[in-house]
């Protein structure tokens, strides 16, 4: 004889959700990547308080973005979240200039932006001082083939103590 009930189903509802969940998880981190991540190939690192510069032979136009990496003195009330709010809004502030020291009778080649414009891929505090990796700098160089030599310049905000900050050189097939 038959059983009358139901057939029962083998579908797991708990087994949906952390699927779903997973799934929303890995969407999440795709996009972070996509704003936060690097653009391009790493071809250099500048240094912002020291004078230093990149050379770079380029084959083909290419399209040159920047990442800040910088640590700040914030005095014995760095690991506070106020403290570290001011290191962004003074980062916010200040500007960096990269160039293109080039031949003479050439047009310079310049770009000038923001060093912090909200977006960080991680930051850290200790007791006198903020450290903040990663930061898009959201300004770009286009260069066209032939050899260069990039310098930067920062103007930074008011009562700002960078101990150290480098501008790492990435580099991209020219934007049309």
């Amino acid at each position: 004889m038959a059983d009358p009930s139901p057939p029962r189903s083998s579908k797991n509802p708990a087994g949906a959700i952390v699927a779903g969940i997973v799934i929303f998880g890995g969407i999440i981190a795709a996009l972070a990547s996509h704003y936060l991540g690097p653009k391009g190939e790493r071809v250099g690192e500048l240094d912002l308080v020291k004078a230093s510069s990149v050379p770079l032979e380029l084959t083909t136009p290419r399209t040159l973005n920047f990442r800040l990496d910088v640590t700040v003195v914030t005095g014995p009330q760095g690991s506070s979240r106020s403290a570290r709010d001011a290191v962004y809004e003074k980062l916010a502030a200040s500007s960096i200039t990269v160039s293109d020291t080039v031949p003479k009778g050439s047009p310079a080649r310049e770009t000038t932006c923001a060093a912090f414009d909200g977006k960080s891929t991680s930051a850290s505090s200790s007791t006198n001082e903020v450290e903040i990796h990663g930061i898009p700098v959201v300004c770009s160089l286009a260069l066209p083939a032939g050899h260069h030599d990039l310098t930067a310049k920062v103007a930074w905000a008011k009562d700002l103590q960078v101990r150290s900050a480098t501008l790492e050189v990435r580099s991209e097939p020219a934007r049309e």
